[in-house]
């Protein structure tokens, strides 16, 4: 995970487990994108190989997802997107009238 989101280890705990997936926070994450650009480089340069890059990010966390709390998220999930389908049409109409 990089960017803002990725500072903050709440976030990426919540993603795991949304997600239900292992999620890796990258050291300095803010940077990531201009590390990505040097990577990118590298390799189009040749001294790199997209393999080597898989090699040299730097992992600060890594978020297992805990089973129990997907479930949770599961469950709330679907009660948002029923909440709404109900409420649509009332969005519908709200949209229309401003």
């Amino acid at each position: 995970v990089i960017g803002g989101g990725a500072n903050s280890a709440l976030w990426c705990r919540i993603l795991a487990d949304v997600c239900g997936r292992t999620i890796h926070q990258v050291d300095q994450p803010i940077a990531a994108n201009a590390r990505g650009v040097g990577f990118l480089a590298l390799v189009g340069l040749g001294f790199l190989t997209w393999d080597d890059v898989g090699r040299r990010v730097e992992i600060a966390h890594t978020h297992e997802p805990e089973s129990a709390a997907h479930g949770v998220y599961d469950r709330i999930y679907r009660e948002f997107r029923s909440a709404h389908r109900a409420n649509k049409p009332l969005f519908h109409r709200l949209n229309h009238h401003l």
